[in-house]
């Protein structure tokens, strides 16, 4: 018997949409200190500018001489600290050969920093399951049971096993939108601790459905 991960390899899924989106950015490239500890050191090194294509989920940095890297937009890709004020940000994710990086990002301008920050972030989101029957408790929709999604990992969910309504900044979703218990589960635990429980972090529950309600469905995790 397993239990369900919200982990998704984005790499085997369809993306929401097919996104292309091409522009410059200025590139920071860091000195890596300790690749085991991951540290690194961005001190006086001088930008370079660079040209970006996002497509699907890949995005492609070159210079006018070469290609410099193709990043996979997978679970390892992560957009970190956002700095409008100085339109730059950090982006972390893994090489070709598995060893993580981060580079900073700069904008030439505050529109061009909101486009490409939300379009990364877009690009990260699962293609919604279609699904007959919810993927947590084996429930098949109809006209009582309605089929909904998991805005974190696209599964088709009822609405008993997706009571969760939050915000998921990573991807893109500023205002709240549902989530799954399984994924309720594991942003709460990175949000929370290990320490204080596996609890949902339940920013808002939707009406009639309390996080401490016993779900009527008992999941049969497979």
């Amino acid at each position: 018997m397993g239990i369900l991960s919200s982990k998704i390899d984005r790499s085997s899924v369809m993306l929401q949409s097919e996104l292309v989106f091409e522009g410059s950015l200025d590139v920071q490239f860091p000195t890596i200190l300790d690749n085991s500890e991951r540290s690194y050191s961005f001190d006086q090194k001088d930008w370079v500018h660079c040209k970006f294509k996002l497509q699907g989920s890949t995005l492609e940095c070159s210079t006018s001489e070469s290609t410099v890297e193709t990043i996979l937009l997978d679970n390892n890709f992560e957009v970190l600290n956002e700095q409008g004020s100085s339109l730059i940000f950090t982006v972390k994710f893994a090489t070709r050969d598995n060893s993580s990086q981060q580079w900073k990002l700069r904008a030439s301008s505050p529109e061009e920093f909101e486009k490409w920050t939300s379009f990364v972030k877009q690009s990260l989101r699962a293609e919604w399951s279609l699904k007959d029957f919810c993927m947590c408790c084996h429930t098949k929709f109809g006209v009582i049971t309605r089929r909904h999604h998991c805005r974190a990992c696209g599964r088709s969910v009822c609405s008993e096993c997706s009571p969760v309504m939050t915000t998921l900044p990573h991807l893109g979703y500023s205002t709240l939108v549902r989530v799954c218990r399984i994924c309720g589960n594991e942003l709460a635990h990175k949000r929370k601790g290990p320490q204080e429980g596996n609890s949902p972090n339940y920013t808002q529950s939707k009406k009639g459905n309390s996080p401490n309600k016993q779900n009527k469905h008992k999941p049969n995790y497979k």
